[in-house]
Formats: C-alpha cells, sequence, structure tokens
C-alpha cells in the first residue's frame, strides 16, 4: 500500500499561569509552515496526549520525545507522518475481528449460554480477549495498549470476568454432578419403562458416543449452559426435549442453587463488562478513522452493473 506523505505542525499554546502546557497539532503540506495553509487542527492537547496522538501516527518514541523539546524550544515543529498503514492493519486484524467476537460473545451471555464444555473443561466461545485474535495479531493488540493505556484495564478486566465465569460454571457441572438427587432424577428417567414411554430404544440411542459414567457430565452441561430444546439431528434430543424441565429445576434444590446464583451474578458482570469494552473498542475505531481518514472495512469500488 503507497501512501501519500503528511505532515503535521505542532505549535506550542500560550500557557496559563501554573497550567499545564498544552499543543495544538495542525496537519500541514510538505512546507509546513504558517504560511502553506493549515486543515483544522486536533483539540488543544496536553504534552501525554500530543505524544499519544503522534505515537498513533507511526512517530518513534525518541523521536516524540526530541520534537516536543523543539517545540518547547523554538515555539512549534513540523513533522512527516506514516500514516495510515498501521491504522488500516489495526482495523483489519485487532478491532474488526475483535469487536464481532464480543458482540457474539455478549449475545451469547445475554442468553444464559455460557458454552461450558465438562470435556476438556471450557467456555468453548467465551474467551480472553487475546484467543478472539490471530497469533500474529497479539502483538499489534499489545501495541495498542500500550498507546492507550486505558483499554488494557477493560481488557484486564474482561478476562478476570471470562475466569470467574469459568469456575462458577466448573463448581455448579460438579456440584449436579455430585448431588444425590440429581443423579437418583437421571437415573429414574433412564429406566426402561420411562425410555419406552419417550420413545427411546434404550439409553444408547442417547449416549451412542459417551462412556456410561459421562451420561451424567452430559446432562450437567446443558444444565449449566441452559440449553434450549435441541433440534432432531442431536441424539439427545429426543431425551432431553422431553425432560429439560425436570432437569432444570434441579438448580433450584439447596445443595445446587448457590452455585446457581453465582455463576448467574458471574454471567451478568462479564455482560456488562464485555458491553463496556465493545463500546470503547467501537469508539477508538471511529476516532481513528475519522481522524487518519481510513474506513473501517477495505473494499473495492462498486462494479458498474449493465441492465438491458
Amino acid at each position: 500500500m503507497v501512501v501519500s506523505p503528511s505532515f503535521a505542525h505542532i505549535v506550542k499554546s500560550n500557557s496559563v499561569s501554573n497550567a499545564e502546557q498544552k499543543y495544538a497539532i495542525y496537519d500541514a503540506d510538505p512546507v509546513g509552515n504558517e504560511e502553506s495553509g493549515f486543515a483544522q487542527p486536533v483539540p488543544q492537547l496536553t504534552r501525554q496526549e500530543a505524544g499519544r496522538w503522534l505515537a498513533l501516527e507511526g512517530i518513534p518514541r525518541p523521536e516524540i520525545d526530541g520534537l516536543l523539546q523543539e517545540v518547547d524550544r523554538e515555539g512549534h515543529a513540523s513533522v512527516r507522518l506514516k500514516r495510515p498503514m498501521i491504522v488500516r492493519s489495526w482495523f483489519d486484524i485487532v478491532f474488526n475481528p475483535l469487536i464481532e467476537s464480543l458482540e457474539t460473545e455478549l449475545a451469547l451471555v445475554r442468553k444464559g449460554n455460557w458454552t461450558w464444555r465438562f470435556r476438556p473443561p471450557s467456555l468453548e466461545l467465551v474467551r480472553p480477549v487475546r484467543r478472539y485474535l490471530e497469533p500474529t495479531a497479539v502483538a499489534s493488540l499489545e501495541q495498542i495498549c500500550r498507546l492507550v493505556p486505558e483499554t488494557q484495564e477493560v481488557i484486564q478486566s474482561h478476562d478476570n470476568c471470562v475466569d470467574k465465569l469459568f469456575k462458577c460454571a466448573a463448581n455448579l457441572h460438579n456440584a449436579l454432578t455430585t448431588a444425590r438427587t440429581f443423579i437418583v432424577l437421571c437415573d429414574t428417567l433412564w429406566e426402561p419403562s420411562a425410555l419406552s414411554a419417550a420413545g427411546i430404544q434404550g439409553v444408547q440411542e442417547i449416549f451412542g458416543g459417551y462412556v456410561p459414567e459421562e451420561r451424567y457430565d452430559l446432562m450437567a452441561q446443558y444444565i449449566v449452559n441452559n440449553t434450549a430444546d435441541l433440534p432432531g439431528y442431536y441424539s439427545t434430543s429426543k431425551f432431553w426435549n422431553r425432560h429439560r424441565t425436570a432437569l432444570m429445576e434441579t438448580l433450584h434444590h439447596p445443595e445446587i442453587n448457590p452455585h446457581y446464583e453465582r455463576l448467574l451474578q458471574a454471567g451478568q458482570h462479564l455482560g456488562e463488562v464485555t458491553e463496556g469494552l465493545s463500546r470503547r473498542l467501537g469508539d477508538l475505531r471511529r476516532v481513528l478513522s475519522l481522524d487518519h481518514d481510513v474506513p473501517y472495512v477495505a473494499g473495492s469500488p462498486a462494479s458498474a452493473v449493465s441492465r438491458s
């Protein structure tokens, strides 16, 4: 991608007594002087904000420090910018896939489907942020977080919530599979007469791919995930759909309910944090897009369609 060079002209603002020095940054032509004419300036920035703005434009940190020192000394300075290649890359490998993944996560969390799997113990589609990205994109995410530290704080909060949710789901699953009331209920529903009444020939028709001791784990997994009625192509659908209400009622048994309530609380907290993180990333993407004139998605011009 070839990008025409851009320049920024940085001007030291008149400082007020005892106030922090502010800087105005203008887009300028290659001459970079006041006679060249400027576009609308970036709002007046503190030294830290000016440094961050320049870093987002691809200016190395040592060069930024020297540049701002020159502004302090001379009152102004110009610099050639290296945009927008880095922003285009951020959109393609970090912002766009991450925002889409977080929206999917939020939809699952709002339904109470934690995508818990007992084998191996995991949350299949609810993940720490870095696991939503390709491994090669993690370095770019870390770069963004260094430039915008507040984003790293929200990401860490999200990942802590995911870890909490995982532990609560595992605890609830364990509480179910070790509860005498749950085991007795399952055994009763798997009796030959009960299966025959549901039109099921035997337990192997339901659990063909599972060893006998995993039958309780699978039912508990469905309960933990608040699984709705299953489509007919699931081998467990006929059994689960018939007995779902009775099995879900076990969540209200005294030895199980505290674990269920803690899972709901963890899920609610995760939903709030995920929504905030998605909104923050969306706001940052929008600012970068407008500041650097880079679209969210790189596309090609639409082809003309001939009509006969």
